[in-house]
Parts: structure tokens; C-alpha cells; sequence
């Protein structure tokens, strides 16, 4: 199957407990749900430019895995003409991230539903809307999950530790 754009995709079919039918195109960083049918935005990744928001782990049985935001992740709110109950929130990095006033970037396709051309950027999420996967009971948590669950060495889990480290002093010093 190729993606909406012609590019290869590749397929899932998930794992006994949790089946899932879905391609992903690996270049639009976009999924196609066939219990949709539709293409889908791919979760971890900027909705402008399609680079990742979100620290990522690849798992040979569960694909990759969402950790942590990105320090650097912005997450504006749209409104469309349905109300405050239609608002939705995108992942975007720095540079894509739009400013309040402004239409979502032309690779959204839809929000909600509805067209690109009927919402607008009204805001941001709180910055403490991930605070609790920086603190100390999320490491101590995140420290035994990357052995028991992904099964990482000791030394692929003390990488991973590392950059979270880094990402935690980051979202202290800035207020994140």
C-alpha cells in the first residue's frame, strides 16, 4: 500500500492481546486506520514539519513507543466553529509551532472534522500538562519499565535516563 502522497508504507498488525490493522508511511509520519479509512496524523511527531515532539523508543513488538514530550514541543489549541467543546490540541515543534490568531499549517488536513480553513490557534496547553513525567515517581517508574517492559540493557536504559535527565533540568530551568 502506498500513502496518500505515493510513498511505501508499512503495515501493523499489532500483537495477539492488542490487533490493530493500520499502515504507517513512514515519510509523512501519517497513519491509514482501516477501521477509519482514513490517513491519521502520527502521534509524536510535528504536524508542520513531521519532525518528532515526543522522546521515542523503538520496540520490535509494540513499534515505537511515546516516553516524554520534547522540552522544545509546543502544543496549540484550536478552535473551530463547533465551540470550545470542538477545541483540540497538536503537537508542534518550536519552529512549526503557529502563534494564537493563526490557521493551522496546510499539512492538517482537518481538526475535528472540519476543514483547515475553519480553525484557528486560540492558545496553549498549560505547560504543566506533562509535569508528572518529569518527576521523581515517573524516573523511579521509568527506570525499572525500560528493563521489564522493553526489555533495554542496563546500558540502553541508562541512555535513555540520560537525555531524560537533560529533558527534566530543561523543563525545570524554563518552567515547563
Amino acid at each position: 500500500m502506498t500513502c496518500a502522497l505515493g510513498h511505501e508504507t508499512r503495515h501493523f498488525t499489532g500483537t495477539k492481546a492488542f490487533p490493530v490493522d493500520r499502515h504507517s508511511c513512514p515519510t509523512c509520519k501519517r497513519d491509514y486506520s482501516a477501521k477509519l479509512d482514513r490517513w491519521t496524523r502520527h502521534p509524536g511527531y510535528c504536524d508542520g514539519c513531521q519532525g518528532p515532539t515526543w522522546r521515542m523508543r523503538d520496540t520490535p513488538e509494540f513499534g515505537k513507543i511515546l516516553l516524554w514530550p520534547d522540552p522544545a514541543t509546543k502544543f496549540p489549541r484550536f478552535r473551530t466553529p463547533n465551540g470550545p467543546g470542538a477545541d483540540i490540541f497538536r503537537d508542534f515543534c518550536a519552529t512549526c509551532c503557529p502563534r494564537v490568531g493563526d490557521d493551522p499549517p496546510a499539512i492538517i488536513a482537518e481538526i475535528d472534522g472540519q476543514p483547515i480553513e475553519t480553525a484557528e490557534c486560540v492558545g496553549y496547553m498549560p505547560a504543566d500538562r506533562y509535569a508528572h513525567l518529569f518527576n521523581d515517581k515517573f524516573g523511579r517508574f521509568l527506570h525499572d519499565w525500560l528493563v521489564d517492559h522493553l526489555g533495554l540493557s542496563a546500558e540502553e536504559r541508562d541512555a535513555v535516563l540520560g537525555q531524560w535527565d537533560q529533558d527534566r533540568a530543561e523543563v525545570n530551568t524554563n518552567g515547563g
